[in-house]
């Protein structure tokens, strides 16, 4: 009797825990890159929240607002971007996401670039739906 009690409690929460994650990790590595790569506005705006902020490298604030006016105004420089996840963790109805961009991109001269930056991503669940909260990102470093 206590297994199946512990079964009914805690194996609905461990199977939405999973799908949360699955749901996060299309979010970060696949609807996010694919939003700025397009500069689909929309969908950007559909994964951030309202009070969304990103601080950047060099601690400047970027509002919600001010990065879907960057997106519709300029391609990104990079062709390709990758985003590999080295920690997620959900805590209910709040996610935290930790991982490494890598993004790369014609040199202009017949070569390419390639650059990595860090990120942390806070996000909330609300009527059902992941959205991105805040952003800190760290400067982008040239890889050889």
């Amino acid at each position: 009797m206590r297994t199946l009690l512990f079964l009914l409690l805690v194996l609905p929460t461990a199977l939405a825990a999973q799908s949360d994650e699955a749901v996060l990790r299309h979010f970060k590595t696949v609807l996010w890159p694919k939003a700025y790569a397009t500069q689909n506005v929309a969908l950007l705006d559909s994964l951030l929240d309202a009070r969304y902020a990103v601080i950047d490298g060099i601690g400047e604030i970027t509002t919600k607002a001010a990065a879907l006016s960057r997106v519709r105004a300029s391609k990104p420089s990079w062709s390709r971007l990758e985003f590999n996840i080295t920690r997620i963790e959900v805590y209910g109805t709040t996610a935290l996401i930790v991982g490494q961009g890598i993004m790369s991109g014609d040199d202009g001269s017949g070569g390419t670039w390639r650059k990595t930056y860090w990120s942390s991503n806070w996000f909330e669940k609300r009527d059902g739906r992941w959205r991105a909260l805040a952003s800190h990102t760290s400067l982008p470093q040239s890889v050889k």
